[in-house]
């Protein structure tokens, strides 16, 4: 590839499904989400379940939308971290997290 260095993400279908317990360096980041709205972007999302997915509707959210994402702000560390999720989807291929990197400089 030379000395190509973008990362090309297109001709993904979007995720379509349910989180729930979605645990990055031991916060429940999705419930830190729901609790206070002001400290990411979400965009085409419920804080259920829906009945399509089949799945409890208690905490999980879905991703009903085409498009819909949650976006977090840089507070949670970079390095060292872990994730821990359950997916259940209607999609064979989708982009289920990624990651923009450190800043420009």
């Amino acid at each position: 590839m030379g000395d190509f260095t973008e990362v090309f993400l297109g001709l993904l279908d979007d995720f379509r499904g349910c989180m729930d317990q979605v645990m990055y360096n031991g916060l429940e980041i999705l419930r830190e989400v729901q609790e206070d709205p002001t400290s990411s972007e979400v965009y085409g999302l419920e804080w259920e379940c829906s009945e399509e997915f089949d799945a409890s509707s208690d905490v999980a959210i879905s991703f009903i939308k085409p498009g819909a994402y949650v976006a977090f702000q840089d507070s949670y560390p970079r390095t060292g971290g872990s994730i821990k999720m359950e997916i259940k989807t209607q999609s064979q291929h989708a982009l289920l997290l990624y990651n923009t990197g450190p800043p420009s400089r």
